[in-house]
């Protein structure tokens, strides 16, 4: 399957999937059906050559875009000074979870391309997604 989509098209694939939370589980992630993202995310992150891919248990997506660097460990040390802040985040009231599907679909365009274009030199690129964002 060709997973080379425009970021509308990623958009509107991901937004037809359901992935409404359930507040009153005790599961994790709260409804399975939010696992059918993760799946098609994983077949996508596949499909562009990403490394390690995998979803676990839980519904998180892992993958890996190595560096293409020829420096060992590209060093960022203004990132050091940002240990311990607090992580700013949406207030969850957005409706059919488009502020979180479109962000999906801009890092799967970044990961596409980053792939197509191996020119760009990166240190290692991780890449998650998780289930249960609203609650």
């Amino acid at each position: 399957m060709n997973y080379n989509f425009t970021s509308q098209e990623r958009f509107i694939r991901y937004a037809k999937i359901d992935t409404t939370a359930d507040p009153e589980s005790d599961t994790f992630p709260s409804s399975s059906k939010q696992k059918n993202l993760g799946k098609l995310l994983a077949e996508e992150l596949n499909e562009l050559g990403v490394q390690n891919v995998e979803m676990d248990k839980y519904g998180y997506v892992f993958g890996t875009i190595p560096s293409n660097s020829e420096k060992e460990n590209k060093k960022h040390p203004y990132l050091l000074k940002k240990i311990g802040d607090d992580i700013i985040t949406a207030s969850g009231e957005t409706l059919l979870g488009a502020d979180d599907k479109a962000g999906i679909a801009i890092i799967m365009d970044f990961v596409q391309h980053l792939k197509e274009n191996e020119s760009i030199i990166h240190g290692p690129v991780k890449i998650l997604f998780t289930p249960d964002e609203e609650i």
